[in-house]
């Protein structure tokens, strides 16, 4: 960087700190809740996720009494997992390598459990569940990257459109890894199945082998995914690819950076978790105000509608 000249006095340019940091991608995290409280994107989120919630308790018409409804398995088998693995990841619990572990176990293993639980929920209402979360996502992705790269604001009737254009990539690039792990450990189950026979057991143990050499793809693209999952739709947003090509430059940056990819993890978990910490408050006072007003001259009946 040379100086510059000004009436023949030598003046040193003066180095900001934005300079400094323009560079990096982390301090982009930074932004992200002031980014996702725009209304076009958080209209949007709620949307899909009421929409998703609403799609998810249709299990409920053929759920027994007491039985476990799809959205309670998908709370137990993979949301409560996902979040027990960023709340380890933050910097108040590193002193508990097994939450972060055990979390990561159990995202593994929630395909299998919501497979043998409920394959019937998991068709029917998976799928369109996917296909929402794929076309928002997809949406909110593009806005964010358009605003970030090219400081340009896009409506969100805009992004919904590309959203709903690009909606089966978004699918594809969601589906492709877990139907790999699935195809896997329905292979290697029929080799357990194949142990059964008097005569197959025999070559069946001799495969096992090469069970074994499947289960570490599968649990290499697993953490892929666990690792990689939230840039699949950005990626395909982003880079306006298709599915196919958009998981191999996930996997590839996961591959190639892990140790990065981590720390955005982190950074992302920390700033996400203040932002949400500070909405749930502001949320619950809402609503604390909201259910004063509507009863204070309500009575026993409207306190009774209230609850």
């Amino acid at each position: 960087m040379e100086p510059e000249r000004d009436d023949g006095l030598v003046r040193e340019q003066v180095v900001s700190l934005d300079d400094l940091m323009r560079g990096l991608i982390w301090p982009a995290l930074l932004r992200g809740p002031a980014l996702a409280l725009r209304p076009e994107r958080w209209v949007l989120g709620i949307g899909a996720v009421v929409v998703i919630g609403l799609i998810g308790s249709i299990s409920g018409l053929w759920t027994g009494e007491g039985e476990e409804t799809f959205s309670d398995a998908l709370q137990s088998h993979l949301f409560a997992p996902l979040a027990g693995a960023f709340e380890g990841c933050l910097p108040w619990n590193w002193d508990e390598p097994g939450m972060v572990l055990g979390s990561v176990a159990d995202l593994f293993l929630a395909p299998v459990r919501l497979l043998d639980g409920h394959w019937v929920s998991l068709l029917v209402l998976g799928v369109p569940m996917l296909i929402v979360w794929s076309v928002v996502g997809l949406a909110i992705a593009r806005s964010a990257a358009c605003e970030v790269a090219l400081a340009r604001v896009v409506s969100g009737p805009e992004s919904l459109g590309f959203g709903i254009k690009r909606w089966l990539g978004g699918f594809a690039s969601l589906v492709v890894p877990i139907v790999i792990i699935g195809v896997i450990h329905l292979l290697i189950a029929t080799g357990g199945l194949m142990m059964r026979a008097p005569v197959l057991d025999v070559f069946a143990s001799v495969l096992h082998g090469l069970g074994i050499v499947l289960a570490v793809i599968a649990v290499l693209i697993g953490l892929g995914m666990v690792l990689g999952w939230s840039l699949l739709v950005p990626a395909l947003a982003c880079e306006g690819t298709d599915a196919l090509d958009a998981v191999q430059r996930v996997f590839a940056y996961v591959r190639g950076r892990p140790l990065r990819m981590i720390v955005y993890l982190v950074i992302a978990g920390a700033v996400g978790s203040v932002a949400f910490g500070v909405i749930a408050w502001v949320s619950g006072l809402a609503f604390a105000m909201a259910e004063g007003a509507a009863g204070q001259w309500s009575g026993e009946r409207g306190a009774s509608v209230l609850g």
